[in-house]
This record gives structure tokens, C-alpha cells and sequence, in this order.
């Protein structure tokens, strides 16, 4: 299998896929245009450098400049159906955003950095004030990542976690280890910003034991994708 795809958005008009593996990397374009093609999507890709930090990129229909800077972003949003929005994983979690009343869309880069600083709620916040978007129309489906039973992290990052955020249900303790369930930070998060329990859509798939490319496991530097269009726009 080659990619994976979210139905949840799916219904709604909208292609949300991450690649697997058998992709290879998507950081090499041809790779990337060969499964765009396979899902059949012949448009404008926008995709570029990801540092862990919250910078998103909103890619508007009404802005006419196509030179956009992706040299430090971790995030697109956009209402121009004419964009595929892309992004690049091997552990980070995916976060794909969706109003499909408005038809805006967006995919997130959620590490444990940018999750921990609340890169989910700058989106949702550019879909309310940049889009006027309503919070109980937004989508939060997230894509694959490592699993809590995989991702050990130490004392200084949960430091860091408890710091940032005042909630910890997302940290494990396992006898001497500990592990960080970032789907789950990043599920409280979107339910602290308003966004609906019924709108938020988790899996339980794991990059470290999966058909995926992880830095944990392999210190690679191959990266999978993540892939959010809308259907049949050119």
C-alpha cells in the first residue's frame, strides 16, 4: 500500500492521504509526483522547510503572488482549491484541518515542539479570524505518527510539556521510562480550542512499527507525506 487515506474528509470532497514506505521518499519531487498523480491530483503543490516551529502559511485565493516563502513553515491553510497543501513526516504527527462549509483546508506538522506549542490552536485560530470559520464546522482528523508505546521521551521534555500546557494526560509513565502520547496532547488541545469531540478523528496506526519510514527506529532521512487537496479542482 502505497498511501493511506482518511475518509473523513473524503465524503466531503476533499483527498487526505499520508504515503507509506512504498512511496519512497516524498522529499525527492519525483516521488511526490508520482503518487499525486496515482490520486489523481494535477494541480499547484506547495510544500517547503519545517523547522518544529507554529508558522503557518495561508495560502489565500485572493492573493495573486505566487513567490511564497516555505523556508520556515510548518503549516498551510488555504481557501484556493487550485493548492495542494503537503507536508513531510518520519515520527511527527499529521494534523489535517478541515471546514468544509467555508472550504478551507489545512495539514499541520505536530512534533512534540510545535504540538507542545500549540501549533493546532494557531490554526484553528487563522480558520476563525483569517477565514471566519465556526469552530463547531472545523475537522481535526490526524494522521499517522508514533505511538504512545513507542515514543520515550525524557525528564527535560516532560520539563518542557508541563510548562507549556496545563494538562499531562498525555505523559506515560512505564516503570523507569516514560512515553508521550502526542495524539493525545494534541486531541486535548483541539477539544480546549472548542473543536467538537465528534469532529476530531483519531487511528491507531504507529510509524515505528508500521510500513513507514521513522527517524526513532532508523535515524533516516527519508520522509513520508502528508496530502490534503480538494477533489477534481484544478
Amino acid at each position: 500500500m502505497e498511501y493511506i487515506t482518511f475518509n473523513e474528509f473524503f465524503k466531503y470532497g476533499y483527498v487526505a492521504i499520508q504515503t507509506t514506505k512504498e512511496s519512497n521518499d516524498m522529499k525527492d519531487p519525483e516521488n511526490l509526483k508520482k503518487i499525486l498523480d496515482k490520486v489523481g491530483i494535477n494541480k499547484k503543490n506547495i510544500y517547503g522547510t519545517q523547522t518544529h516551529s507554529t508558522n503557518i502559511l495561508c495560502i489565500d485565493k485572493d492573493d495573486k503572488h505566487e513567490n511564497y516563502d516555505t523556508s520556515n513553515i510548518d503549516g498551510y491553510i488555504s481557501n484556493d482549491s487550485s493548492y495542494t497543501l503537503v507536508t513531510f513526516y518520519a515520527d511527527c504527527l499529521p494534523i489535517f484541518l478541515l471546514d468544509p462549509k467555508k472550504e478551507v483546508f489545512g495539514v499541520l506538522h505536530g512534533g512534540w515542539r510545535g504540538s507542545a506549542h500549540k501549533i493546532l490552536e494557531c490554526g484553528v485560530k487563522l480558520m476563525t479570524e483569517k477565514y471566519l470559520c465556526d469552530k463547531k464546522d472545523i475537522l481535526v482528523c490526524f494522521g499517522i505518527g508514533i505511538s504512545k508505546e513507542n515514543y520515550e521521551i525524557q525528564n527535560d521534555t516532560v520539563e518542557i510539556l508541563k510548562s507549556l500546557l496545563d494538562f499531562n494526560n498525555m505523559i506515560i509513565y512505564r516503570g523507569s521510562k516514560i512515553y508521550l502520547d502526542n495524539m493525545e496532547m494534541n486531541k486535548q488541545i483541539a477539544l480546549n480550542c472548542g473543536i467538537d469531540a465528534k469532529h476530531i478523528f483519531t487511528n491507531n496506526y504507529c510509524t515505528y512499527d508500521g510500513n513507514f519510514f521513522s527517524y526513532r527506529r532508523d535515524k533516516t532521512a527519508k520522509r513520508m507525506a502528508a496530502i490534503i487537496s480538494k477533489k477534481g479542482s484544478k
